[in-house]
């Protein structure tokens, strides 16, 4: 089978552009953008940063996958894998801060699965509580105030993680990913000659079809990880609106409806996570007080 072909266009035919990967980018991109809407509220206990990092990393995340859609459309493979790498950074880096925070914590009360049953009053109250006390990590507090680099990423092992937490990172596939640390740093670094030549100008459209399929298997490793850990990490961020819509509204709120799942999350579940990682969504619905399905 031919590999190259000069006579290609760049950009992906309409039969391409109809791949699946491009509705699972698209689906992810709007979880991204729901959560860093739906998490602003909840505010990260630091001094030198008021509101909420977790939501700046799913804006950040969202932000990433549009820009790898428009690169992969526009044939420009290997340029969507560095941008791929990116992706598979900020998540982990975001999975080392939310556990370092978590760690940090005095407050079982704030933080932990009792986030559900608190009223909006009394979550902020405890979370100015937090930020005037000072309990924060040192080290995002001088990446945050710009006086050193990013933290340090490490292997969670490094952590006192939860049950839920522990779990589902031993259900990662470890070699699977290292595969794809691999693929993504020979694009960033161009360690193989091909490498240049990835892309629509000189790819045959069988090959654009496999490289849309490999990198539809990166992508969904990378994201299953990432959204995993930060449910098992904060399940509240699980939790429909209407518990705490309810309370905003001076309504009582339904019985259970603070475990009520967001719709969003749900089919996020349904379509990309429980197809190829059945044991790590049922990892997460039997650790967590969250109803999901």
């Amino acid at each position: 089978m031919e590999t190259f072909s000069s006579g290609d266009k760049r950009t992906l035919s309409p039969e391409l552009t109809k791949h699946q990967l491009f509705q699972e980018l698209e689906l992810s991109s709007v979880t991204y953008e729901i959560l860093s809407n739906s998490t602003f509220s909840f505010i990260t206990r630091t001094r030198q940063f008021l509101g909420n990092l977790d939501s700046l990393f799913f804006d950040s995340l969202f932000e990433t996958l549009q820009s790898i859609r428009i690169l992969l459309i526009s044939g420009a493979f290997s340029d969507a894998y560095t941008l791929l790498r990116r992706f598979s950074d900020v998540s982990w880096l975001h999975v080392n801060l939310m556990l370092k925070l978590n760690d940090s914590s005095p407050l079982d009360e704030l933080f932990g699965r009792g986030v559900a049953e608190m009223t909006s009053e009394r979550f902020q109250e405890l979370t100015e509580q937090l930020w005037h006390n000072g309990f924060c990590v040192e080290e995002i507090e001088t990446w945050l105030k710009g006086d050193s680099s990013a933290p340090k990423k490490r292997k969670l092992d490094h952590f006192d993680l939860t049950t839920s937490v522990k779990e589902v990172y031993e259900l990662l596939d470890r070699h699977k990913l290292s595969a794809i640390a691999d693929r993504c740093n020979d694009h960033v670094h161009l360690n193989r000659f091909e490498i240049l030549r990835m892309s629509g100008a000189y790819l045959s459209q069988e090959a654009r079809y496999a490289m849309l399929g490999q990198f539809r298997e990166d992508f969904k490793a990378l994201l299953i990880r990432h959204i995993c850990l930060t449910f098992a990490i904060n399940p509240h961020y699980m939790a429909s609106s209407d518990y705490f819509d309810a309370l905003e509204c001076g309504c009582e709120p339904l019985e259970g409806s603070q475990y009520w799942v967001a719709a969003f999350v749900q089919e996020l579940f349904d379509q990309m996570i429980k197809p190829d990682r059945p044991d790590m969504a049922e990892c997460i619905k039997n650790n967590s007080c969250m109803e999901l399905n």
